[in-house]
């Protein structure tokens, strides 16, 4: 069990989570953005419904965080969501921007957008005029939000940009599409109050700070909430990435991890996982997994030589869910037993295969 001063868990809403000079970071290596038009539309449909109950609360779900300091973060689950409540900020404070070049109220619309530009996306430092932004994305992607998004710059070439990168710009232009064509229209006030009302105050999260990635595992492991499979091999990933150092070495596991993945699937993952560690020990607890990992690999030689291993079985991993899996084309006696295996869904042979 958690002690209680490693696991610190309360209800916020958006401007306290954001506010007072908090800093977030997404894990260099942790998944790229992802989140569609059906997401957008479900987070747009919850302002907009919203909009008029202004005692109502709408919550976002469990928010997970490694503390670095009081105001520094390190974000482990709920990056996607983040993400995307920044990119509805930048269009607010875009479509507001847009109308003050329309000559509509345009001190006042200036000015509106400056402030919230200030609380929800960063500030400037008065001596460098350098801008700090709340927060900083992956590695794949915080170099197109922090030059474009922030800016409120154009890409040059959309269609040319890394998928994760694309779909940051179509959030960003399917929010201010929204706000163009929402009936407040050219009312600044009531559309800065979207932002700084309606998701600032009503949008609730339950922020749930830990003091390391093992006590992340744990509140994982303790939530079971649907994604958590996703969650758990992203910690994983990022814990190992963290011990590798040297670029090429750094391209490499990328390169690997990635085939890896691609062979036993994200979402099976944690099983292949359990299997793998169960032919190396006795008996494995999912809760203990991370655990073992970190305490069987702390080099990058060890990360290497787990990968070695984890590639060795991957491929018969995959091949035990499928009886057409080509790896049972010189053994066709075998798919017969496959099929069994699967159409009763037995899982415990599978260290033994």
């Amino acid at each position: 069990m958690a002690k209680a001063n490693i696991l610190n868990t309360r209800t916020i809403n958006y401007m306290e989570l954001i506010g007072n000079g908090k800093l977030y970071r997404v894990p260099p290596y942790q998944r790229d953005y992802s989140w569609s038009q059906e997401q957008w539309e479900d987070l747009w449909n919850d302002i907009v419904e919203l909009r008029p109950r202004s005692e109502d609360r709408h919550y976002m779900g469990a928010l997970v965080v490694e503390g670095r300091s009081d105001r520094e973060f390190l974000v482990i689950d709920g990056q996607q969501r983040l993400a995307t409540l920044s990119l509805f900020a930048l269009a607010v404070i875009d479509r507001l921007q847009a109308m003050a070049d329309q000559g509509i109220e345009a001190d006042a619309n200036r000015e509106r957008g400056r402030e919230l530009r200030n609380r929800f996306i960063g500030e400037k430092d008065p001596a460098s005029l350098t801008e700090s932004t709340r927060l900083y994305l992956n590695e794949t992607d915080n170099p197109f939000y922090q030059d474009y998004l922030v800016q409120l710059r154009q890409p040059l070439n959309p269609r040319g940009l890394p998928k994760s990168n694309r779909l940051l710009w179509e959030c960003f232009l399917y929010f201010r599409g929204c706000l163009e064509e929402d009936k407040l229209q050219d009312d600044g006030r009531r559309i800065a109050s979207l932002l700084s009302e309606t998701l600032a105050r009503q949008f609730l999260f339950i922020l749930i700070t830990v003091d390391d990635e093992l006590n992340a595992y744990t509140v994982f492991e303790t939530l079971n909430a649907r994604g958590l499979e996703l969650t758990t091999t992203d910690l994983l990933k990022n814990y190992l990435f963290s011990l590798v150092r040297v670029p090429a070495d750094l391209e490499a596991l990328q390169r690997r991890w990635q085939a890896l993945i691609e062979t036993v699937e994200q979402a099976r993952f944690p099983e292949f996982l359990r299997y793998h560690m169960l032919c190396e020990l006795p008996q494995v607890r999912s809760q203990r997994l991370f655990k073992l990992v970190r305490e069987r690999t702390k080099t990058t030689q060890e990360v290497f030589t787990l990968l070695d291993a984890l590639e060795t079985r991957a491929e018969l991993f995959a091949a035990a869910s499928d009886s057409n899996h080509s790896y049972w084309m010189e053994l066709p006696e075998a798919k017969a037993f496959i099929r069994e295996l699967n159409l009763f869904r037995v899982r415990q042979a599978m260290p033994l295969l």
